[in-house]
């Protein structure tokens, strides 16, 4: 009923003010009421625009009911991306030879996935090929990181998929952008090592290899980022909240006690020297899996130990962001981990010979990171959903009947009738006058 009005001459039919249609990218023709409204020369046969979902609209212009634009929103879900767990060309290799069917693409909120089609979408994408995305179960593949993403998590009595990727792009933002918001939702990271691409979700890995004193071809260089202006004690997380209208929100402050007390120096006060990290989460719309982030994001970065040590060529299978173990007497580790930053081949003269070692770059890490209880969980107080202006109909109730009242008012030797009205307008944010 707001966008009827049947003494519009120019409706649509029955009063009708508004009609559209909706094309999901798998039409062959153009838009029928389009090329109608439009004709041919505007629209002709090949205004199809295949492969892309789109609404087309038509509003009339009606000064009670549709004075101007009302406002349109959709909750909308994205293409199919192509899945490799189900396609039974890959098992574990770089998946060369995948195919390319129906069958292997699926509807998917997974990020691993979003960021492997991206790579390799030729018309929207980085046209990665086949061999340059690796797609295998091992760390660093796309389908272990897919699997890791859909692990269960429960906080607070609430089950949900470990990292979802909800957000979208107009195309025309670089594409290292997209990446970045895409790799956000998880906590990832992208490497390109050997030629393929690896993906790395925010998850504790295993170690399989370990470096011990004797893998070592030169002393070991240790160095710790102590400044405190690049360290954090508490975090705050920006997200889009799909239970409030998809509105940017905030996360609950989540501070560290134990970080704000080594950041204290003694004798001061805590809340001098409380400093807090945000971060923008633009593709994750649920608050649990924000502040599931934001302890990784500020745990993450208050490991500040650093290793550089040579080591023999055994190392060299290993890529950034790998987890190794290092046990050293002289530094008291016992199979500490760490996250490998970097490598690179390296040669050392020894009596002339040059002999080729694995330089490995290493950042201390622990597997508690990535953990997240119940009691670090703080509920979002409910801001409720905001006031939108209606939309459609212009109408309002009209002012309650009014009373009248004479008031005498004596102007030196005159006297002045003065009738006070009384009433109360209907609430309405048109409403913005009332005539007597």
């Amino acid at each position: 009923s707001q966008f009827l009005n049947t003494d519009n001459s120019n409706n649509f039919g029955s009063g009708s003010l508004m009609r559209f249609t909706f094309h999901d990218g798998s039409q062959t023709a153009r838009d029928f009421v389009a090329n109608d409204t439009h004709g041919n020369s505007i629209i002709d046969s090949n205004f199809i625009l295949q492969g892309c979902a789109y609404m087309y609209v038509e509003f009339i212009y009606d000064s009670e009911k549709m004075p101007s634009l009302p406002k349109i929103t959709m909750t909308i879900k994205g293409k199919k991306v192509y899945d490799p767990r189900l396609d039974s060309t890959v098992t574990s290799g770089s998946g060369s030879h995948r195919l390319t069917t129906a069958s292997t693409h699926a509807w998917s909120d997974n990020p691993a996935l979003h960021i492997l089609d991206f790579l390799t979408d030729t018309t929207y994408g980085l046209k990665s090929t086949a061999s340059e995305v690796n797609l295998s179960l091992a760390a660093g593949g796309f389908m272990s990181a897919a699997n890791t993403c859909e692990q269960s998590v429960t906080i607070a009595s609430v089950a949900e998929e470990r990292y979802t990727s909800n957000g979208f792009s107009n195309m025309s933002a670089k594409g290292e952008g997209i990446i970045e918001g895409i790799l956000s939702s998880c906590g990832g990271k992208l490497t390109f090592t050997n030629g393929t691409f690896n993906v790395f979700v925010a998850a504790a890995q295993t170690p399989s290899l370990t470096v011990t004193d004797s893998d070592l071809l030169s002393a070991v260089a240790v160095s710790r980022n102590t400044r405190s202006n690049e360290l954090f004690n508490s975090i705050k997380a920006l997200y889009v909240d799909k239970t409030n209208n998809y509105i940017g929100t905030d996360t609950p402050e989540l501070a560290n006690s134990t970080f704000l007390t080594e950041d204290t120096p003694s004798g001061e006060t805590n809340t001098n020297y409380k400093k807090r990290m945000e971060l923008q989460l633009p593709f994750t719309n649920t608050s649990r899996t924000a502040e599931r982030l934001a302890k990784i994001a500020l745990q993450h970065q208050r490991k500040t130990l650093q290793l550089s040590l040579l080591s023999t060529t055994k190392f060299l299978r290993v890529q950034p962001c790998d987890f190794v173990y290092v046990t050293n007497e002289r530094l008291g580790y016992t199979q500490k981990m760490f996250e490998v930053i970097s490598t690179q081949l390296e040669f050392i003269e020894t009596d002339e010979v040059p002999v080729a070692g694995t330089r490995l770059n290493l950042k201390e890490i622990e597997s508690a990171t990535y953990d997240f209880v119940s009691n670090d969980y703080i509920t979002p107080v409910t801001q409720g959903t905001p006031a939108e202006v209606p939309a459609g109909s212009y109408e309002m109730s009209a002012p309650s009947t009014p009373s009248l009242s004479q008031i005498l008012v004596i102007d030196g030797t005159t006297s002045k009738i003065n009738i006070k009205v009384n009433w109360t307008n209907s609430t309405s944010p048109y409403l913005f006058g009332t005539e007597i």
